[in-house]
C-alpha cells in the first residue's frame, strides 16, 4: 500500500468508525497524536480507546476531505472539515492535520491544527476579516 493511500485508510477507517480497521492502520510503537488543544496520545490503543468513546458524542458526525497533499517524505497535509450538532446548530471545524507513515507503511505522526472562524484573535489586526 502507498504512503497516501495509508493516509486513505486511516481517513475511511476514521470515518466509519471502524475501529478494527482503524487500529491496524497505526503504528504498533512510536505513535504520536497530539490534538488541537495540545493533548498527547502515544499509543495505539489509548488513540482506538480514546475515540471510541468521543465520537458517539458528537450528534450527527461527518468529515469531509477537502485536500490530500503529500509535503515531504512519508508526510501528508490533509484539509478536512468534521461536522456535527452542537446544542441542535450543525457546526463545522476545518482543519489541516498532518500525518506521518513509518518505514512499515502504518500512521505514526498524527497532528490536528483546527481553524477558529469568527474567533476574535489574541491581538489588535491580527485578521485579516478586519480590514
Amino acid at each position: 500500500m502507498s504512503d497516501q493511500a495509508v493516509v486513505d485508510e486511516y481517513l475511511r477507517t476514521f470515518a466509519a468508525r471502524d475501529w478494527e480497521g482503524f487500529a491496524a492502520i497505526l503504528a504498533d510503537e512510536n505513535l504520536c497524536r497530539v490534538g488541537p488543544f495540545m493533548d498527547v496520545i502515544e499509543t495505539k490503543e489509548d488513540y482506538v480507546e480514546f475515540l471510541r468513546h468521543l465520537m458517539p458524542t458528537l450528534i450527527n458526525y461527518e468529515v469531509r476531505v477537502d485536500r490530500v497533499s503529500q509535503c515531504g517524505p512519508k508526510r501528508f497535509l490533509v484539509e478536512l472539515s468534521e461536522i456535527f450538532d452542537v446544542e441542535g446548530v450543525r457546526t463545522e471545524y476545518p482543519q489541516a492535520d498532518l500525518f506521518e507513515v513509518d518505514a512499515a507503511g502504518k500512521i505514526c505522526g498524527v497532528s490536528i491544527f483546527m481553524k477558529t472562524p469568527y474567533s476574535k484573535p489574541p491581538v489588535a489586526g491580527a485578521s485579516a476579516a478586519d480590514r
